[in-house]
Order: structure tokens, then C-alpha cells, then sequence
């Protein structure tokens, strides 16, 4: 579902402003056959004799995104002249917010396993949007501590491991759990200077992450329990992309540019 809505009233006010709203939900057994996500530990099914054990939220199911953006052209200096025309007149402002729910993700149970690796049984309620946040260590840098996790340990009686069901009904759902929300703005500041009736010059100002903000993101890698217990950890400002070298991380990016128009 996607509601979109426009206000133009730019002979008056010079604002132009746009809203995009998306609601979106994506279940599936199975996004990621060859395990190229890092928080896919099985390749393929938990049990391949029963599909739906793994049917949950897709692994892409993202569930509200929210993009504003507006464009200003500053009015007031278009009856000016001279030197005060030149300097305040041709003005323009562009941002951009985006802001979305975080994506899903598993939190599997390393214990007892051969093959296959289960996903946690809960002998607690344990929430879909973790609220326990901490500093990893005083040695640490840009790490926390973003869910302590207690569970029980599932073993097949019969086989003495946990790779084969049927599997205990306090077992989570695949991908149930949710990393944070993220949000970014981005900003345009343009001066345009009229050279001659038909030529232009266009100054341009172009900040992405203008706030220079940091996002927390939770390193689904560690998202599994073993022996009982265990840490999934988080980190600001750097997306849980595999592999990590080259990616560009959430600091503020500036560009400077000059266009001529005729």
C-alpha cells in the first residue's frame, strides 16, 4: 500500500512539498537459498520434510517507510535589484527524509546442533523489538550490548542432537525478531545567478546524512545462543553489510558542484 500526497503552492509560498508513505509485508519459507545473507545460518530449510516450519516475514519484508521531501525557492528577494538581487535572489533549499521500520531477523541456538541450526526456544517471553541496551565494555568502541537472551535447550530424544524435528511449539519464528528503525536526511542548497536572459550559473550544495546521524544497527552475525544463554551486539552507523571494505558507512557526505545553464 503506498498513499502518496503533493502540496504545490509555489507561486505563493514558493514550497513544494511531497509525502510517500509505504506499508508493505512480505512472508515466505525461504528468501535466501544459497545463505548470502549473514544472518542466514542454514543453507535452505530447517526441515526439508516440512517447509512451513521456516514460514515467516521475509528476510526483505520491510513493513513502513516514510519519505518527505521538499523543495523552497525563496520568494522575497525576486523584486530586488542591483547588488541585493544578485546576492539574495535565486535561493533554493532541497530535503529529503526517509525514515523505515528495521528489517527482520533469526536468532538461532548453536547448542546440540550437527548440521542444522534451530532457532531458539523460548522459556521466557522474549520481545520481538529488544529494549536492554548497553556498553559492550569500557575497552570497547562503537559496541553494545543490545539483548541478553535466555532459553532453553531443545534435544530430539531420539537422535540426541537438535537438527531434527518435530521441533518444540515454544520454538520462535523465522525472522520475528526486528533490528531498530533508521532514519536519514539529506539537503540541496542551490544559488542560481542569471548571467544573461538565456544563460544561468547554478552554485550547488549537496549534503547526504546532513545531520551526520548514526543509525544503531545490530550485528545479526551474532544473533544465535549457545549453552543456554547469549549477547547479540550492535553498533552505530555501520550497516550489517557483507563483506564489510569498501562499503560507505553513515557519515556525512558533502559535494560542491557549478552548473551552467543556457
Amino acid at each position: 500500500m503506498n498513499v502518496r500526497y503533493d502540496i504545490n503552492n509555489i507561486k505563493q509560498s514558493g514550497l513544494t512539498l511531497r509525502l510517500n508513505y509505504t506499508w508493505s509485508h512480505s512472508l515466505d519459507d525461504l528468501s535466501d537459498t544459497f545463505s548470502t545473507s549473514v544472518n542466514q545460518f542454514n543453507l535452505g530449510y530447517t526441515d526439508f520434510t516440512h517447509p512451513m516450519v521456516d514460514y515467516g516475514n521475509s528476510q526483505f519484508d520491510n513493513r513502513h517507510r516514510i519519505a518527505i521531501s521538499a523543495f523552497y525557492v525563496v520568494p522575497f528577494a525576486k523584486g530586488m535589484k542591483g547588488i541585493s538581487k544578485a546576492v539574495l535572489d535565486g535561493w533554493e533549499f532541497a530535503p529529503v527524509f526517509t525514515a523505515r521500520t528495521g528489517a527482520p531477523y533469526t536468532i538461532y541456538d548453536l547448542e546440540n546442533t550437527n548440521y542444522i541450526y534451530t532457532r531458539v526456544a523460548a522459556n521466557q517471553v522474549i520481545p520481538a523489538n529488544p529494549m536492554e541496551f548497553q556498553n559492550a565494555g569500557p575497552n570497547t568502541f562503537n559496541a553494545y550490548n543490545f539483548a541478553n537472551i535466555n532459553t532453553s535447550e531443545y534435544v530430539n530424544p531420539l537422535t540426541g542432537d537438535s537438527d531434527f524435528g518435530p521441533f518444540p511449539a515454544n520454538m520462535t519464528g523465522r525472522d520475528y525478531f526486528h533490528t531498530p528503525g533508521i532514519f536519514n536526511i539529506d539537503l540541496g542548497v542551490y544559488k542560481n545567478t542569471r548571467i544573461t536572459e538565456r544563460v544561468s550559473l547554478q552554485l550547488r550544495l549537496e549534503m547526504f546524512n546532513a545531520l551526520n546521524h548514526s543509525n544503531l544497527y545490530i550485528n545479526t552475525g551474532s544473533a544465535y545462543i549457545a549453552g543456554g544463554s547469549g549477547t547479540i551486539t550492535a553498533s552505530y552507523g555501520l550497516p550489517n553489510v557483507t563483506p564489510l571494505s569498501g562499503i560507505l558507512q553513515e557519515n556525512r557526505n558533502i559535494q560542491l558542484g557549478i552548473k551552467l545553464r543556457f
